[in-house]
Parts: structure tokens; sequence; C-alpha cells
């Protein structure tokens, strides 16, 4: 996959993480206004990096986990460059991924709580 697929996958997959922790604190999800009917764009998905961080830091949820994910986003997002050459709807694709498949990345960055779950 080419660095702005992988990015915006892992986008999707932190977005998904702050969205569970506003369902898990509050029974709702105010942030999924944010994301356009995931109609998203290069630069809409570029200004939620910023925007997730910054919630999940009032939340208190901004861990070492999602530093990770962020990071590995922000590294592939910058080695995209700019222009990225994909459709409004492959960009949200890959973005619906990274949330549908969040369980996926959230068991490499947090292998020891998901076996405190299974045990």
């Amino acid at each position: 996959a080419t660095p702005e697929k992988r990015g915006i996958f892992l986008m999707g997959a932190l977005t998904q993480l702050l969205l569970n922790k506003q369902w898990s604190d509050r029974n709702a999800k105010p942030f999924m206004k944010k994301l356009k009917g995931l109609k998203m764009d290069e630069k809409d998905i570029k200004a939620l990096l910023p925007e997730v961080q910054s919630k999940l830091e009032e939340y208190d949820s901004f861990d070492k986990g999602k530093k990770l994910i962020a990071s590995e986003a922000s590294k592939y997002m910058l080695e995209a460059g700019e222009g990225w050459k994909m459709s409004v709807d492959e960009i949200n694709f890959y973005f619906a991924c990274g949330m549908n498949l969040v369980d996926n990345i959230a068991s490499i960055v947090y292998p020891k709580e998901i076996n405190k779950q299974e045990e």
C-alpha cells in the first residue's frame, strides 16, 4: 500500500479509538460530525490529525498506544506529501477500513490489555 493509504487507514483507526472513548465516557460520539459523512478529502484528513490528538488529550486518553498510531500516521502522511492521487471515495474507503479494523491495530499497540480481556 502507498504511504497515503497507510496514513489514512491509521487515521481511521485513531479516530475510531477517540469515538470509542467518547462513547464509553458520554454515550455519544460528538466527534462523528467532524467526519463529514465520510466524504473527506486530503485536506480534511490532514486537518483531522491535530483535532483527534487534541480531543484525545482532552479526554486524558492520548496514551502510549494512541501516540504510536498517531506517530505512524504522521510519518506516512508526511511521506505521502501533497496532492494524493486518490478520489474522495477511495480516501474514505481506507479511512473506514481503519475504523472497522481498529481492533487489529489496538491488539498490536495494546498487546497485554487484549490478553487480559481474554483470560
